[in-house]
Parts: C-alpha cells; sequence; structure tokens
C-alpha cells in the first residue's frame, strides 16, 4: 500500500509570474511580458496557497498464492518402488491506482 500526497504547482502558474499570454511566436511558442517585480518578490501565502496545492494518490498491490505438494511412493513394481509427485498452485495478483481526480481537470 502506498499513499502519497505531492506537492504540485497549479496550472495559473504562469499567468501569475508571466502575466497573459500576449501570442505565439512563429514555432508556436506561447508570448508573454512579465511583470519584473511580480518576478522577483517574495510570495505572501495567499499568493503562494494561490499557484500551489498538492495531490494524493492511494495506490496498492497484492498477490495471493497456495501452494500444495504431495510426494512418494505409490506402489512396489519387481524392479523398485513407483513414485509419483504432486504439485498443485492456485494464485491471484492485482492492483489498485486512484489517482487525484484532479489530474485529469487540468488543474496542475
Amino acid at each position: 500500500k502506498s499513499k502519497l500526497n505531492r506537492p504540485r504547482l497549479l496550472a495559473t502558474v504562469d499567468s501569475f509570474f508571466l502575466g497573459s499570454q500576449q501570442g505565439v511566436n512563429a514555432d508556436g511558442v506561447p508570448i508573454y511580458k512579465p511583470d519584473p517585480a511580480r518576478l522577483f518578490k517574495a510570495l505572501t501565502p495567499a499568493e503562494f496557497a494561490g499557484i500551489a496545492s498538492s495531490n494524493q494518490s492511494d495506490d496498492r498491490a497484492w498477490t495471493h498464492n497456495f501452494s500444495a505438494t504431495a510426494n512418494g511412493e505409490v506402489l512396489q513394481l519387481p524392479a523398485g518402488p513407483l513414485r509419483a509427485a504432486v504439485l498443485a498452485e492456485v494464485g491471484s495478483q492485482g492492483f489498485e491506482n486512484k489517482a487525484d481526480p484532479r489530474l485529469g481537470q487540468g488543474l496542475f
């Protein structure tokens, strides 16, 4: 079992630091005009909470196995004993990955 709480920046982080998108260049790369004062000042707790969050995942994996063996002499023959061995195994395995539903909503 694995529980993970991972800090992540929200999708709003670009607009927070870079301002609104001004367009794209010839290669399709977004163009911004950031405010230098925004880039070099300390964030308040409220500002940080507006651009960062954490996502949680709850994962588990399992394996269940049962094995039984038997061996021994079955009967006596003129040339010696007849021996046999039997083996039976049953098992199952699986995993479950419960990702944070916000990951698919474009929040991060």
